[in-house]
């Protein structure tokens, strides 16, 4: 019985690596010699997306095996910080170092950091609470209108808002179906990506209640209509810019959502003021 436990978890723990392996695929296609910019960035950012897949993978085999460990806690948290801290940190930078200025470089490092140590410290708080160590802060589950949510902007999206807008930064409206002349050029904006990337980091570390978006699609009508839009953009402005308005929009949710809990939850208040 032990052994088909141990074999369980070494399966779990191979899909748990390939995010890491991904994660080092990526940052050595950013840093890899005479591979273009675009190559560079469109390479690591697929990185990011393919690890966010083995992270959803690894946790649901962990659950349907039985095999929850604390060890797999660690490796998981681990591996997400080189593929949805480190990764995406470099994927920021690496734009300026292809002919930007000293400040851009400088702009770029400062919020890559910011960013990388977000991803850090937000893995640390959660692994504590999930092994649960002595005095770590308890993350009990939070359900909001029947749906779970997360506490704060989970690693794996936050990276790929990065991804999401340095790709548009790289390749501005490539791959749109219609060319509309009257739109301004979307590509080259550095602002933007540093803006985004630190507003991830924000929101990661942030107690608001995020939704998890595949569930979110899966499972409500109306959210399925989110999709038009997307794609019309996409096709008049390319996929990388409506990647990029998806991250927007769903970057103030949790905000949004803690707004409402918190007035609810004072509406409720008032209307039971002995209810502790």
């Amino acid at each position: 019985m032990d052994r088909a436990v141990d074999r369980r978890a070494s399966i779990v723990s191979v899909v748990t690596l390939s995010n890491a392996c991904v994660g080092l695929i990526g940052g050595l296609a950013l840093v890899w010699p005479g591979v273009s910019l675009g190559r560079a960035v469109g390479v690591a950012a697929a990185c990011v997306f393919v690890a966010f897949v083995f992270d959803r993978i690894d946790g649901t085999l962990a659950r349907r095996l039985g095999v929850d460990s604390p060890f797999g806690a660690q490796l998981d948290s681990l591996c997400d910080v080189l593929s949805f801290g480190l990764l995406p940190a470099l994927i920021l930078v690496v734009p300026a170092l292809h002919g930007g200025s000293n400040i851009d470089v400088a702009a770029r490092v400062v919020v890559a950091t910011f960013y990388l140590t977000a991803t850090v410290v937000r893995l640390a708080r959660f692994t504590v609470a999930a092994v649960d160590a002595p005095g770590a802060t308890p993350m009990p589950r939070l359900v909001i209108d029947g749906d779970r949510h997360y506490h704060g902007l989970p690693s794996p999206a936050a990276a790929m808002v990065v991804a999401a807008v340095v790709l548009l930064e790289v390749f501005g409206e490539t791959g749109a179906l219609w060319l509309v002349d009257w739109l301004p050029r979307i590509d080259g904006h550095a602002w933007v990506s540093m803006i985004m990337t630190a507003a991830a980091a924000i929101a990661m570390g942030r107690p608001w209640p995020y939704p998890d978006p595949p569930r979110t699609f899966a499972g409500r009508r109306g959210a399925r209509w989110l999709l038009v839009p997307l794609a019309v953009v996409s096709a008049v402005a390319g996929p990388f810019a409506a990647m990029s308005v998806f991250a927007l929009a769903y970057l103030p949710v949790g905000l949004l959502r803690a707004r409402r809990v918190n007035a609810d939850d004072g509406a409720e208040r008032d209307e039971n003021p002995t209810s502790q």
